[in-house]
């Protein structure tokens, strides 16, 4: 999810004509007429909501952007697929805990007038929170200075969820690496060839193009990774919760400071270094000074063993050699329909851009 203050006023949505007659269209939405019924749930005097669509996100949520007398709120409907009442409850709780020992720069569901986090409506879990400030434009601008500030960040994340008292703190193999090393292995088993003969069948050039490239660079890269990775699966690493899906769209900066961390559905018990890994690849790609600098601010505050430096590029490849197949499961085997062509087809080059740095 991609949901900060200057996407706000850019967001145009592509709307059914029911849809149009329920609310007013405007450059920013719709500013709904009726505001979601579930809203009724929450102790706020709300004064519009303006539907955002997936807000430049690909999970399958929609977001309305919620005002009220006590500020701005996001509200939130998750995908029918995830997360699970009891799953929701036990990220809201980390969410709870790390604001509460200090990292305020976390969006904490508000409470209902019942005591809960969500509401829940025919299948569909839905959450209230404040709307954060900032805007996801590291790329627009990547000093050193905002570097460091997203780096310090998320390692005041990990360093408050060290000390979640429900999940306490473990040493176990990454859970991470070994779902990366069965993907390759059912993908190189048989799971390949599927793919490639749903990517054969598309007419739409863009998207089967890219496809292609994608599966000819897995082909060559997995075999190239999976011996260490194999190798490194087993290790024990201390585990606790983690973002698990942390990169640049997640990290909303105002001026050079990261004022906001946002999306946590993925989040569960992982080694940190994952997520160092994912947001350092994500922020400055291969640039080895930029990781290093990166590295070296998140340590002020949160070092790393000497096993868990170990792993950081086994996480970063193997992490950049599966996400094109991530997402060409995604369209031709689950069938997910995304609102965006081009912004799909744009992470789809990105992916093709890290693959190819791996390749060199």
């Amino acid at each position: 999810m991609k949901l900060d203050d200057s996407e706000f006023s850019r967001i145009q949505l592509r709307v059914t004509n029911s849809t149009a007659r329920a609310g007013i269209i405007t450059g920013m939405g719709i500013v709904l007429q009726s505001p979601p019924w579930m809203l009724k749930a929450y102790p706020l005097a709300v004064t519009s909501a303006v539907a955002m669509g997936s807000a430049g996100g690909f999970s399958g949520a929609a977001f309305w952007r919620v005002e009220t007398s006590a500020g701005p709120f996001c509200l939130r409907r998750w995908p029918p697929e995830h997360p699970s009442p009891d799953r929701l409850r036990s990220i809201h709780s980390v969410l709870r805990h790390v604001f509460d020992v200090g990292v305020t720069q976390v969006p904490v569901p508000i409470r209902t007038r019942d005591g809960g986090t969500f509401v829940s409506d025919e299948g569909r879990l839905w959450e209230l929170a404040p709307w954060m400030p900032g805007t996801a434009d590291y790329h627009s601008r990547p000093t050193r200075e905002r570097l460091a500030a997203a780096m310090r960040l998320l390692a005041l994340f990990h360093t408050a969820t060290a000390t979640f008292p429900d999940r306490p703190r473990e040493q176990r193999a990454s859970p991470g690496l070994r779902q990366r090393l069965a993907q390759i292995d059912r993908l190189m088993a048989g799971e390949v060839g599927q793919i490639a003969a749903a990517v054969q069948r598309d007419t739409e050039v863009g998207r089967s193009s890219r496809g292609v490239q994608l599966l000819r660079a897995f082909s060559e890269l997995a075999p190239r990774i999976r011996p260490d990775l194999a190798a490194a699966v087993d290790r024990p690493v201390t585990l606790q919760p983690c973002l698990r899906d942390v990169w640049h769209d997640h990290v909303l900066f105002s001026g050079d400071e990261a004022t906001g961390l946002i999306d946590f559905g993925a989040l569960r018990n992982e080694c940190v270094v994952g997520d160092v890994a994912r947001l350092l690849g994500s922020l400055v790609r291969d640039d080895q000074a930029a990781w290093q600098f990166g590295l070296s601010a998140y340590q002020q505050l949160r070092p790393l063993s000497t096993t868990e430096l170990a792993l950081l590029g086994i996480f970063h490849r193997a992490t950049i050699v599966l996400s094109g197949m991530n997402w060409l499961h995604w369209i031709y085997i689950e069938r997910r329909a995304f609102e965006n062509l081009e912004q799909v087809l744009a992470r789809l080059d990105g992916i093709l851009e890290d693959m190819e740095c791996l390749r060199s």
